[in-house]
């Protein structure tokens, strides 16, 4: 009786290193001899090219990111969801005299002075959806992004991004989606957010 065929079970395991293992197995005679281990060497092989990219390919997940979408005025914007550290209504929202854009006001968060960014047209003051997105690195706040409001989350890939079309926005951008969802860099925001006086 021959050895039943296993396949590598890793998830770190890339396609290439699964199929030339499968391919060394199909060297030993005991196995191509054998109808039933012939065909179960030929399923491992369906069920290796048949998993998706993001499975088992590492470049792929560092690739992918899971972002929140959201809406200021008209436009559809989205942020890395690992970089939101809380999502609060906008309540008192205090503009600070001469900001520099992107910096728009203070507001308080958890009792302390928390710098507020406007990338644009937010709603009124009184508009119940209005919301702030509290960034962060790790676990603390450092800024927040004035949205009008929260629509979903999705995942992207960053190789599928499109460059950011030119304007205000486009040095605190990632890139944009194939469906015109431009995606900010929380980095630059924040960097943006620090850099004010």
């Amino acid at each position: 009786m021959s050895t039943p065929v296993s396949f590598p079970g890793t998830r770190r395991d890339t396609l290439a290193v699964r199929l030339a293992a499968l391919a060394g197995r199909a060297t030993d005679r005991s196995i191509t001899d054998d109808p039933v281990a012939t065909t179960a060497l030929l399923q491992a092989r369906a069920r290796a090219l048949a998993m998706p990219r993001a499975d088992f390919d590492d470049a792929a997940v560092a690739d992918r990111l899971d972002v929140l979408v959201f809406l200021i005025g008209d436009d559809r914007l989205a942020m890395p969801l690992a970089s939101i550290v809380a999502i609060i209504r906008a309540a008192i929202v205090t503009p600070l005299p001469r900001a520099v854009a992107p910096v728009f006001g203070v507001t308080a968060w958890r009792g302390r002075p928390l710098t507020v960014l406007s990338m644009g047209a937010t709603g009124s003051a009184t508009d119940p959806q209005r919301r702030l997105l509290v960034l962060g690195d790790g676990r603390r706040a450092v800024a927040a992004l004035l949205v009008t409001s929260v629509d979903e989350t999705r995942i992207v890939q960053r190789a599928a991004l499109s460059p950011a079309p030119a304007g205000p926005r486009a040095r605190l951008a990632m890139g944009m989606t194939d469906d015109a969802v431009l995606l900010l860099d929380t980095v630059a925001l924040l960097n943006a957010a620090r850099s004010e006086p």
